[in-house]
């Protein structure tokens, strides 16, 4: 382990630990660690198990639907190869939530280091990837919240104007991603805006200009996937529908998690409460990572009408599969990836070579 993966760790493991420390305490003075132990006597151990199944065959099925966008790209790369990736994407993104060295970043370096592609395809490849997972989850949520106020006449003031917060902020983010995505001269625009911010702050110390004219390559070849994206409509239609059996498999987990403790749910709840638990991270300004992210679970059940315990309890099992035990299977997987992701460099290995393209093409 290089010295600078060892300080990254040092630096965000302890996140981690507070993150679960703030989660404890909560259910401690909030719930009672007493009646959680109780209510864990009875879980169903063969319906808790399938919730590890699940959460393997939903990391496949998303990995399927990068594999399809990368295919559409004429980006060539073994599924094996892309299923791993997809292991060191979700590693990465709970390991550092809120460093710069995103899941998007890492399996964009990875995918370039096994096919030497253009940056700016495999960029479109995983903003697409994005953009659909986040258009889906907006969906069941919209569609659910309408399900539950039309034929439940649910009024409960304070959980409606929460979720409509969040489908707003959801829904502009996907707007952003897909207007700058569409709009060649308006990300450029917006890279110009950000650089002359840079230099300004900088005082002309930071050298940006290789910086800058990588960027702006990727982009264009960024903007040419895109293209090719919206050039085959019909190729669209199998990540759409994996996007969708993605995000049901996903919501499955929560699922099986309270049949395990054989406590009944309305599925339109349970749908709305997941939306909004999935939609907020995809917020860039939200807040997320472990311990903010329990807690709102566990209070979004509770509105929901389940009690405090058995709501701590459910996000307790679900955050075991989804965070924890993806965190050590992520683990695994960078090791036999055998690249040190976890480095600040990894951007920096990917925009020189960007320059590298250009200069060659330029030449030849």
């Amino acid at each position: 382990m290089t010295s600078e993966r060892r300080a990254l760790l040092k630096k965000t493991i302890p996140f981690l630990i507070i993150g679960l420390l703030v989660f404890i305490l909560y259910l401690y003075f909030f719930v009672g660690i007493d009646k959680i132990l109780l209510i864990l006597q009875s879980i169903d151990l063969f319906y808790y198990s399938l919730t590890f199944i699940t959460a393997v065959l939903g990391v496949a099925i998303y990995s399927l639907v990068w594999q399809s966008l990368l295919n559409l790209l004429a980006i060539k790369i073994a599924f094996r190869k892309t299923f791993l990736f997809m292991w060191v994407g979700t590693f990465v993104d709970i390991i550092i939530p809120l460093e710069s060295v995103s899941s998007e970043i890492s399996r964009a370096y990875l995918i370039y280091r096994t096919t030497n592609e253009n940056t700016g395809k495999i960029a479109a490849s995983l903003v697409s990837h994005r953009i659909l997972a986040m258009g889906v989850t907006v969906a069941g949520l919209i569609i659910s919240s309408l399900v539950l106020i039309l034929q439940f006449e649910f009024r409960d003031p304070f959980v409606l104007t929460f979720v409509a917060i969040v489908a707003a902020c959801a829904i502009f983010t996907i707007s952003l991603l897909t207007y700058l995505s569409s709009r060649e001269k308006a990300t450029q625009k917006l890279l110009n805006w950000i650089f002359k911010f840079l230099g300004f702050i900088s005082r002309g110390h930071w050298k940006l200009t290789r910086w800058k004219s990588a960027i702006q390559e990727m982009l264009r070849a960024y903007h040419e996937g895109i293209d090719t994206l919206r050039e085959h409509p019909k190729g669209i239609i199998v990540p759409i529908v994996l996007s969708v059996l993605a995000w049901i498999s996903d919501l499955l987990i929560v699922l099986l998690v309270f049949f395990a403790l054989r406590v009944p749910i309305p599925i339109v709840s349970l749908i709305v409460a997941y939306s909004i638990n999935v939609a907020i991270p995809m917020i860039p300004i939200s807040i997320s990572g472990v311990g903010p992210t329990e807690i709102i679970m566990t209070t979004l059940y509770t509105l929901f009408g389940i009690s405090a315990a058995i709501s701590a309890t459910v996000t307790l099992l679900t955050r075991i599969v989804t965070v924890w035990f993806k965190l050590i299977i992520g683990y695994f997987a960078v090791h036999l990836v055998g690249v040190d992701i976890l480095s600040r460099r990894l951007t920096e290995s990917i925009l020189p070579k960007v320059s590298e393209e250009k200069d060659s093409t330029s030449v030849g």
